[in-house]
């Protein structure tokens, strides 16, 4: 499958492989200059698209804006009251530098070996209530857990920006840095 977008040849999937390398889509990998990100000028509406594409970025299977979109991690609604446009590119780029408490990451060991990974929602006398990455929810009773322990790396993984463009990563900082709420 392929597609022209601003006169660059995108091609999207396995396909990229038989494209010339020049033609090729000029991916970020894991070393991303910030302050190069922060002198472009993204546009927020490819952003919101950005945000939305679960394929190239998948904010919105963690994070919710405005009601659309799950609820792992933070609510970004109104994330630009909050954070400057520097912020929010390291809050990208290196998620464990600053975790917000209440997005604190657990992980759960049962006696039986298993091991349960989330945000821990509740904790009664009874049960530990986990919600992992994929968005499902774990009831654990107490009986069952050995040992929880805190975790200083977010839910979030490093490196989603890496197969992004400098300009997509761009235009999705320039979305993010419009959400000042409804």
């Amino acid at each position: 499958e392929q597609q022209l977008k601003s006169g660059d040849l995108v091609v999207q999937g396995i396909f990229e492989r038989f494209v010339a390398p020049d033609q090729r889509k000029k991916r970020l990998g894991n070393d991303i200059n910030s302050d190069a990100i922060l002198k472009l000028s993204g546009n927020s509406t490819s952003g919101e698209k950005l945000f939305a594409d679960t394929q190239i970025s998948q904010c919105n299977k963690c994070h919710r804006v405005g009601g659309s979109g799950q609820m792992i991690g933070p609510d970004l609604t109104d994330i630009a009251k909050k954070r400057s446009p520097e912020q929010l590119l390291k809050s990208i780029l290196d998620p464990s530098a600053e975790i917000d408490p209440q997005f604190t990451t657990h992980a759960v060991l049962t006696f039986d070996g298993k091991i349960v990974t989330g945000l821990k929602l509740e904790g009664t006398a009874d049960s530990t209530v986990i919600r992992s990455a994929d968005g499902k929810t774990h009831t654990i009773p107490n009986d069952d857990i050995d040992q929880v322990t805190r975790q200083t790396s977010s839910l979030m993984p490093v490196g989603l920006a890496a197969e992004m463009t400098a300009l997509e990563l761009a235009d999705l900082l320039a979305y993010l840095s419009s959400l000042k709420g409804g």
